[in-house]
């Protein structure tokens, strides 16, 4: 949002005033400093969830959505990134924490370039986010 690198905390009060209920990132989420200042507070931002636990923000969100509780959960693969946690251990894990949250859908963003090489490892969690859908 912030020409590529990072995202100001006054491009993400913009961009939420103007009615974006849900932001994610990838690894530049960190190339503009100030998001330190407010990541923990931008309710509507969901950073990779795969960074080392005590990363700060969340790599997660549920959202109420009329009446309907929606999960983002953002994840970055490897290819081509510094050494990060598997994304799908990391996944999976949180798939098992929304569903014991009542979460009737979950949103899983990537590139498409990125599914393309993991398409076994998609399937499954597809799968696990089909059968958290499929409940309600």
């Amino acid at each position: 949002a912030s020409h590529g690198f990072g995202l100001t905390k006054k491009n993400y009060e913009d961009l939420s005033a103007s009615g974006i209920d849900c932001f994610t990132s990838g690894n530049h989420i960190w190339d503009k400093k100030d998001i330190y200042d407010y990541i923990d507070d931008a309710e509507k931002l969901v950073r990779p969830i795969n960074y080392p636990d005590g990363t700060r923000g969340a790599g997660a969100r549920i959202f109420d959505i009329k009446g309907h509780k929606l999960a983002v959960i953002n994840a970055l693969v490897r290819v081509f990134m510094p050494p990060i946690d598997s994304p799908w251990e990391v996944v999976t894990k949180e798939i098992d924490r929304l569903k014991q949250n009542n979460v009737t859908s979950i949103i899983i963003p990537m590139f498409r370039r990125q599914m393309k090489k993991y398409t076994k490892e998609w399937r499954i969690l597809l799968m696990q986010v089909f059968a958290v859908r499929k409940k309600v």
